[in-house]
């Protein structure tokens, strides 16, 4: 058995794939208005900013409590996906996570 920590979940996602071509740069937590305001690591999750609130969500599932919620800490102004530089489309999983997270838990 092969420890991954739920990456092959994500891996198999055609959405949220695209997350795992992340180098941990932080240029879109540098960007974005709403973690510059409240800090990634009041989320809860060990990866703060943007790429946090999709990754954690993947990783955990969208069943855990406080992961369920990270979909929704953004304003999709879009600022993370211009700054990304492997160009991961984070508003694109964000709104991809809200849809699951609404049919996950009504």
């Amino acid at each position: 058995m092969l420890l991954d920590n739920g990456r092959t979940d994500v891996l198999a996602d055609e959405v949220g794939r695209q997350t795992l071509r992340c180098i941990r740069c932080s240029a879109c937590l540098n960007v974005c208005p709403v973690y510059e305001r409240a800090g990634g690591h009041a989320y809860g999750s060990v990866y703060p900013g943007p790429i946090g609130a999709i990754l954690t969500p993947q990783l955990l599932h969208l069943e855990d409590k406080n992961a369920n919620t990270l979909p929704w800490a953004s304003s999709l102004c879009g600022a993370c996906y211009d700054a990304c530089p492997v160009k991961i489309n984070i508003p694109e999983v964000l709104l991809y996570l809200r849809g699951r997270s609404r049919r996950t838990n009504p």
